[in-house]
């Protein structure tokens, strides 16, 4: 744990931000790498890239702001931007997110699987990594337990834990979370490799990552940063939605192919439905 990573100018560096900016980084690194596999325009890329992180983070903070009307009713509307404080809802982003790249794909013509498909990797790349800056500043903390695998933390300045845990045995959910986020990127990598059904790899990454996260909900302990809405948290029930929603990409919904095609199917033609109108 380690919520201030060093001090630049005399400001503390956040190692929650930090961690973020990382998973992002890598996010765009690796989506890249599959648009080059598939041959894509990296500029049109990176132009979906930078949309849809900046509507995730804002997603995330409002969803966070929307369950907790509290932490930002007194401090105004750039109460609502402060991502730099912390309090942030990953389905809120995930929600946002999908949503403009939607949008982005739609208005250029493109096939929204296929492309929901090449990001979906790196999403969960960038999430795994952002999830290990919760644990920096011991956030999302678990339940007290006697596991062996039980952390301790110490009290240090940026912490957000409650007090009344410090040095108390606690599940590591922030590290469960990230395993969470690896296993949703295996998952997104090995499909988009592997099957050429448009919308496989993203629906069952979405799955697998939903159903991660209802257990893990399990061994949260913080009830009161979550939400709790009757027998649940406010995330479990959202995870009941993604995970249906994650099924119905994989299986259920169909698409017309039209434009550049990414995976296994664009490996096999060889060439982009625009490639032959031009050939």
């Amino acid at each position: 744990m380690r919520p201030i990573l060093f001090h630049l100018f005399g400001r503390p560096i956040p190692a929650f931000g930090v961690m973020v900016a990382a998973g992002m980084l890598a996010a765009l690194f690796w989506t890249m790498l599959e648009a080059r596999r598939a041959r894509l325009d990296p500029a049109l890329v990176a132009d979906l890239f930078w949309r849809v992180t900046l509507a995730g983070v804002l997603g995330a903070r409002l969803l966070y702001c929307a369950v907790h009307r509290e932490e930002w009713s007194d401090g105004g509307p750039l109460a609502l931007i402060a991502v730099w404080r912390g309090g942030l809802v990953l389905y809120g982003g995930l929600a946002l997110a999908i949503a403009v790249g939607v949008v982005f794909v739609v208005r250029r013509g493109l096939p929204v699987l296929r492309w929901f498909d090449l990001s979906s990797p790196g999403i969960w790349l960038g999430v795994a990594i952002g999830r290990l800056g919760c644990f920096c500043v011991a956030d999302d903390w678990g339940r007290p337990t006697d596991v062996a695998w039980a952390v301790r933390f110490p009290p240090l300045e940026g912490s957000r834990l409650d007090p009344g845990l410090i040095g108390v045995a606690l599940h590591p959910t922030q590290l469960y979370d990230s395993l969470n986020g690896c296993c949703a990127f295996l998952v997104a990598a090995l499909v988009l490799r592997r099957s050429a059904r448009p919308g496989r790899a993203a629906g069952l990454a979405l799955t697998s990552y939903s159903c991660g996260r209802f257990v893990v909900e399990c061994f949260r302990g913080d009830d009161v940063a979550r939400g709790i809405w009757g027998p649940l948290s406010t995330s479990q029930w959202i995870s009941f939605v993604a995970a249906g929603a994650g099924v119905a990409v994989a299986t259920l919904i169909r698409e017309r192919a039209r434009g550049p095609v990414s995976g296994a199917a664009g490996r096999s033609s060889g060439r982009t439905r625009s490639d032959r109108a031009a050939g």
